[in-house]
């Protein structure tokens, strides 16, 4: 095993933290204190401070014998950054061809997956998007109640029941067009899990409308990303954006399948 001394030049916390972590996923078995401080060569009481710390955020697990091993949540974020890298390389192709069939209209993917926080993989904004400053301006947070008066947020929400509720009462008017009676958005929750897809017409932003159908996962049934199409309300075709848009979202769930991808 590669000696994993820290460097004179490199004795911040987070580079004590990294050689821990490092050196602790580069074993082929749970170390022991006295491993760690002969390999990075941290003082000892250090070392031990790091590691406690290390495991009470659950990034390292503490063996019965006092041994060191990654922990769960060190094992999940190496999960949830791999699977992002995955979805995001699966996604960029699909999303170019998107741009280009739609004729260059606005259009978008956001991760759903994790409940507390909604993830924008990737994005292609024509030039009327960014004139107008519509590009970054959108809600997509899932902890804000403002998302439910996007069709991300109908959409993504809409198989999330329990979520939506905590939101569903406070959602502020945004333009003369937003839903916000809790029974009407409620219904267009429903109707959004009944028939996949959500078009939402200056809701969320007056003279723009948008359109949202999810990625589902075959095993799950779950929607684990929106795939999304934006444009200037007078140049929007539903019946043309919800196809192409419907084709684009099928064949990143394909490809996800085939690759083992949730």
């Amino acid at each position: 095993m590669a000696h994993l001394t820290v460097g004179a030049d490199d004795r911040s916390t987070l580079g004590r933290l990294l050689a821990v972590i490092d050196l602790c996923l580069a074993a082929q078995t749970p170390v022991t204190l006295t491993h760690v401080v002969a390999e990075t060569g941290l003082p000892k009481t250090t070392a031990w401070r790091i590691m406690r710390e290390l495991t009470r955020r659950g990034l390292l697990d503490r063996t019965p014998e006092g041994r060191y091993t990654p922990g769960l949540r060190l094992v999940e974020i190496g999960n949830q950054a791999a699977t992002r890298l995955s979805l995001q390389t699966v996604v960029t192709p699909e999303l170019t061809d998107l741009h280009l069939r739609t004729g260059g209209a606005a259009v978008w993917v956001a991760d759903v997956r994790n409940d507390d926080e909604w993830v924008i993989v990737n994005s292609i904004y024509n030039r009327r998007a960014a004139e107008t400053r519509y590009v970054g301006t959108w809600q997509h947070s899932p902890r804000d109640p403002a998302v439910l008066a996007s069709s991300l947020g109908i959409l993504g929400m809409a198989d999330r029941p329990g979520r939506a509720q905590t939101l569903i009462h406070r959602v502020p008017r945004l333009t003369p067009y937003t839903e916000t009676n809790p029974g009407r958005v409620q219904k267009a929750l429903v109707r959004a899990h009944e028939e996949h897809q959500v078009v939402e017409h200056e809701a969320f932003r007056l003279g723009w409308s948008c359109l949202a159908v999810p990625v589902v996962d075959r095993r799950s049934a779950r929607t684990v990303a929106v795939v999304g199409v934006v444009e200037r309300s007078p140049s929007f075709v539903p019946s043309k954006f919800l196809r192409l848009a419907h084709a684009a979202a099928d064949s990143i769930g394909l490809q996800l399948a085939q690759t083992g991808e949730r």
